[in-house]
C-alpha cells in the first residue's frame, strides 16, 4: 500500500489532540460509556446484512475493497434505507460494522462505491474510528463542559485530516481520483444525473479558511453542531485535496 495515503496534516493533528491535557479524560469517558450502550447491537438487528447471498453486487465491491486495502477481516456490513451517500463505521466493544446506505447502491455505481468503501474500511485500517466515535458522543459524555470545550478544536482539525487520509484511501482502493471526488460531489448533492468533474474548468486558487484553533469558543461549538447535520463535512476542501493528489490516476 503506498505510504504517501495518509496526509501530511494527520499526523500532525493526531499528536495535537492526544497532547492535549483533557483528552485522557474524553477517552476514559468514552470507553466507560460503550460498555453501557447495548443500543448499537440492536439497531444493527434491524438492518438488512448483506452478505453474497443476500446483495451480490455490494458483497462483492465490498470483497474487492478489503482487499485492495489489504484488510484479511470480513467486517459485519448492513445495509440501511437513506437517500444519503454514506458508509458509516461503527464500533461495537471490540469489533467493527459497517453499514451503508441505500442512496450510495442507487447513486453510485461500480467504481464510486469501490472508493467508498476504501474511504471507510481506512478508518478502520488506520485506528481512526475510536476517535470518531468520541467526537460523535462528546455532548453525550458524562463529562464537565469545560473538558468538551477544550477538546473541540483539536478534534475538529484531526476530523478534517482524517477525512482528507480516507478520501486518499478511497481513490487508492478505486485507483481513480475521479471516483473518489464523484462521490463527494453526489453526496454534497449534484445528484444521480452528475456527470463528473472537468479538471480544465477547476481553480483552486482560495482561501480555504479560518483554522479552528483561531475560532472563538463559540465558532468551534457552532461548526460542532454543523459538522453534525452536513451530508459530507468539508466537502469543497476535500475535493481540492484530492484533486491535487498524485498518488493514484485520475
Amino acid at each position: 500500500m503506498r505510504d504517501d495515503i495518509h496526509h501530511p496534516l494527520e499526523a500532525q493533528a493526531e499528536s495535537a489532540l492526544l497532547a492535549n491535557s483533557m483528552y485522557g479524560k474524553v477517552a476514559k469517558a468514552f470507553s466507560e460509556w460503550l460498555v453501557g450502550t447495548p443500543e448499537l447491537a440492536r439497531s444493527l438487528a434491524r438492518k438488512f446484512t448483506v452478505t453474497a447471498d443476500t446483495h451480490p453486487r455490494i458483497w462483492s465491491i465490498y470483497k474487492q475493497a478489503l482487499a485492495r486495502m489489504e484488510m484479511e477481516v470480513e467486517y459485519p456490513l448492513f445495509l440501511d434505507f437513506s437517500h444519503d451517500v454514506n458508509l458509516d463505521v461503527l464500533e461495537q466493544k471490540k469489533s467493527d460494522a459497517l453499514v451503508l446506505s441505500s442512496g450510495s447502491v442507487e447513486l453510485l455505481d461500480d467504481r464510486q462505491l469501490l472508493a467508498l468503501f476504501g474511504s471507510g474500511l481506512a478508518l478502520i485500517k488506520f485506528g481512526m474510528v475510536k476517535h470518531l466515535g468520541m467526537f460523535k458522543a462528546l455532548e453525550t459524555l458524562p463529562i464537565p463542559r469545560t473538558v468538551t470545550d477544550a477538546v473541540t478544536a483539536p478534534f475538529l482539525n484531526w476530523m478534517q485530516s482524517a477525512y482528507y487520509t480516507s478520501d486518499r484511501a478511497g481513490a487508492y482502493t478505486a485507483n481513480s481520483r475521479r471516483a473518489a471526488m464523484d462521490v463527494l460531489c453526489v453526496d454534497m448533492g449534484a445528484g444521480a444525473e452528475y456527470q463528473g468533474l472537468d479538471g480544465s474548468k477547476m481553480s483552486w486558487d482560495y482561501d480555504a479558511g479560518t483554522n479552528v484553533d483561531e475560532m472563538n469558543l463559540i465558532g468551534r461549538t457552532l461548526l460542532k453542531h454543523l459538522l453534525g447535520q452536513t451530508d459530507c463535512p468539508w466537502g469543497v476542501d476535500r475535493v481540492r485535496e484530492l484533486a491535487l493528489y498524485d498518488g493514484v490516476p485520475e
